[in-house]
Parts: structure tokens; C-alpha cells; sequence
């Protein structure tokens, strides 16, 4: 991880690179080119077999570090160890998207929030005053946004307040640690609470009673939000100098289910929004995987006229995700994501000796995200033992399997 081989020989390479002018400079480099003396030779077979071994050498090693431990001591008024940097929480520096229609829309959305709440007042007392000052603030705090997107696109310096508004997005004092107190936890209406929690949710958009043959299917459309995920930007500052940033971005899913079955926000999020399978495909071209590398290819909006001259599309990959719980003690969600309709879609359910369960699927599917549930029964619906149990898609020609464990 932190490519320690590497940067050893680098620097080895640097302190092989000074001179005799160096060594012989003062009595504590001079000192240290004697126990260099000592490191072991690149050709070795012209020493004693003794000499040979790597147990030599370490002992060497040993002579070495033991004579500057003690040159370190009797020089300790003179060189102080060196100090790793601590962490601390600073922003120094933050940045806005210069998008200044999206910030007059939230400035004029909190206005208008503003003034039908006042006017709710007058009719009802009470009503919704909690809520006044939030779209105020939205509002007030859109405006300077706003104000900062303009100058950043036309590469105008922002003043010193706007430089300590921006600073002061998350701690208004800079205390690490401390409960957020800058401006950014008031764009959630729960305030500092709101800004820590999790908001995962999901709504059923569309239902499809049968395919086009008629089959019945109940493929239901879902659209859901999960966890934030980190992004990491390089922007162009107005004197031409680049900065990277970073700041968290959310998160989008959509999927199909079957057999007419709508999720409720709490079954979204305790088995089905960490399913990496069920975001788009098209979020490839962005977002990585958990190692930092790439999720595979996905499609690409058309952004110019020189990409419309020889548009290549790239399509959705066929895969099939890890099941949702593993191991699971009552039921588990299998997610699969097909790059385009496919005559017949089969995905079942086996034991460890390859025998077939149950068939969980086996019909004609669209291109997109699904999500399987099975409960861990057999086709007559006998609960299954404990074990270990395999699932199989087939689809397009492939096949794709996956492993998992039932625990009663």
C-alpha cells in the first residue's frame, strides 16, 4: 500500500549519489560512510562461505545500527528527531460548482417556501414556524452561492468573506472533532442531526402486469438512493493553478423486481442498497469499485459534434452480483444486470452435489437491474438444511454463478 520496496531504493539511490565532499564534510558523516562500509557486497562468491550466508550480513546489519544508535545518542543536541504531521480538521479552502441557475433555483425555492409558510401563519398559528428559518437561510446561503459560481466562471477572485464563507462550511471555528456549526448542516432541515444521518430510500415508479406475450411477470420498476459516495475533483482556480477537492456525492439505484413485490424503505436498506450491481451502468464512466479501479465499461452521453460523427455506445456488461445477506437466515436478494433483452433469463438455486432446487426464474427479460429474493425453500416449499448453496443465471449465452450460506 504504501510502496515501501520502491521508495527504500529510491532512496538508497540518492544517498549512493553523494560524493566524497559529503562524506568527508563533518565527524557525523564520516561516521556514517564507516558502517557503510559494512553493507553487504553486490558479489559475494569470492568471500568465505561464511561470509555467504544472509546470517552474516543481518549481523552486519546488526553492528550497523547498534554503532548508530549510539551516534544518534551523542548528537541529540544537535539533530531532534523528526516529527510525523498530526491531522487535524481544516478547511482551508472549498469549492463551488459553478452552476448559478441551480443556486437562483434553490434561492427562489426557499423564498418561496418562506413566503407560503408566513402566509400559513396568519391562517394558522404556529404552523410550520419551526420551518421559516431554515428556507430563509436556504435562501441567504443560495444567493452567496450563486454570487461565488458567477465569479468562478468568470475567473474573478472572490472576496476574503467569501473565502471565510467557504471556509467555514462545516466548522464555523475549525474544531475538529466539535459538533458541526458552519453553514452547510442548515441546508438539512433536521439541522446537525439531518446531516449525519443515513436517508436511504426507495420508491416503485411503474408496474408491468405481463410481458409482451402476455405472460404474467409483475416486473415493478424501483428507483432508490444509498450511500454517499467520496468524490474527488481537480478544478481550475481563477489564477490558472489546479486543486483537487473533494466532498461527498450521492448515490442513485434502479431495478426490477418480480411476482408484483414493492420494497419498503426499511427492506431496502437491510437488504437491497448494498448491492453494487443494481446502480446504473452508466455510472461506470465516473464512479470506481472499492479497490479504486474501474467498474467496467458502461454507455457515455454524447458531449460534441466530433463524438456524433462516430457515436460507439458502450453497452451495459451481464453480471450478476454477490447475494444480500451471506449467510442469511431467512431470506436473501440475488441482483443481476442483463445489457439488454434477452430471449430467456434462467436463474435457479442448487446444492453442493449440483443438484437443482428450485428455479427462481425462467422467462424472457429486458435489458437492466433486477433483484431475485429466495427464502431458502425448494420448489415444493420445504425449507432447506443449513449449508452452502449455489445460484446459476443463465442468460445471453453465459452463464454466471454465485455462492452462499443458509444458516436456521
Amino acid at each position: 500500500k504504501y510502496h515501501y520496496a520502491t521508495n527504500l531504493a529510491s532512496l538508497r539511490y540518492l544517498i549512493n549519489g553523494y560524493d566524497t565532499t559529503f562524506w568527508n564534510s563533518n565527524l557525523y558523516h564520516a561516521w556514517l560512510n564507516i558502517i557503510r562500509t559494512l553493507n553487504s557486497p553486490q558479489d559475494r562468491s569470492l568471500l568465505p562461505q561464511t561470509m555467504q550466508t544472509a546470517a552474516w550480513w543481518q549481523e552486519k546489519m546488526n553492528t550497523q545500527l547498534s554503532s548508530w544508535s549510539q551516534l544518534r545518542h551523542d548528537n541529540l543536541l544537535y539533530a531532534k528527531q523528526s516529527y510525523t504531521g498530526g491531522t487535524i480538521c481544516s478547511y482551508t479552502e472549498s469549492y463551488v460548482e459553478p452552476i448559478p441557475e441551480f443556486y437562483d433555483a434553490l434561492k427562489a425555492f426557499g423564498r418561496i417556501g418562506g413566503e407560503r409558510l408566513t402566509q400559513l401563519q396568519s391562517q394558522l398559528p404556529g404552523a410550520g414556524a419551526s420551518a421559516i428559518p431554515y428556507f430563509e437561510a436556504l435562501s441567504a446561503f443560495s444567493d452567496t452561492l450563486g454570487i461565488i459560481a458567477r465569479k468562478e466562471l468568470s475567473k474573478v477572485v472572490l472576496s476574503e468573506a467569501e473565502k471565510r464563507f467557504l471556509r467555514t462550511m462545516v466548522y464555523d471555528g475549525h474544531m475538529c472533532g466539535m459538533i458541526a456549526d458552519g453553514w452547510y448542516y442548515r441546508l438539512f432541515f433536521k439541522g446537525d442531526p439531518g446531516f449525519l444521518e443515513k436517508d436511504w430510500t426507495i420508491a416503485d415508479v411503474h408496474t408491468c402486469p405481463t410481458d409482451e406475450a402476455g405472460n404474467m411477470v409483475g416486473w415493478v420498476q424501483h428507483a432508490g438512493t444509498g450511500a454517499i459516495n467520496m468524490g474527488f475533483f481537480l478544478m481550475e482556480a481563477p489564477d490558472g493553478s489546479f486543486h483537487s477537492y473533494a466532498g461527498p456525492v450521492m448515490s442513485y439505484y434502479e431495478y426490477v423486481s418480480t411476482n408484483f413485490k414493492r420494497l419498503t424503505d426499511e427492506e431496502w436498506r437491510s437488504s437491497y442498497a448494498y448491492q453494487t450491481t443494481l446502480r446504473p451502468a452508466w455510472v461506470n464512466l465516473y464512479l470506481a469499485d472499492t479497490t479504486g479501479g474501474s467498474k467496467g465499461a458502461g454507455p457515455s452521453l454524447i458531449t460534441g459534434v466530433e463524438m456524433q460523427k462516430n457515436p460507439s455506445v458502450a453497452a451495459a456488461t451481464f453480471q450478476l452480483g454477490s447475494n444480500y445477506p451471506n449467510p442469511f437466515n431467512a431470506s436473501t436478494v440475488i441482483t443481476f444486470q442483463l445489457p439488454a433483452a434477452s430471449d430467456i433469463v434462467d436463474l435457479a438455486i442448487f446444492d453442493v452435489n449440483g443438484k437443482k432446487l428450485r428455479t427462481l426464474l425462467h422467462e424472457t427479460m429486458p435489458g437492466g437491474n433486477f433483484a431475485v429474493r429466495w427464502d431458502g425453500t425448494d420448489s415444493q416449499g420445504k425449507v432447506m438444511a443449513s449449508g452452502i448453496y449455489f445460484y446459476r443465471l443463465n442468460a445471453r449465452g453465459k452463464t454466471l454463478s454465485g455462492k452462499m450460506t443458509f444458516l436456521k
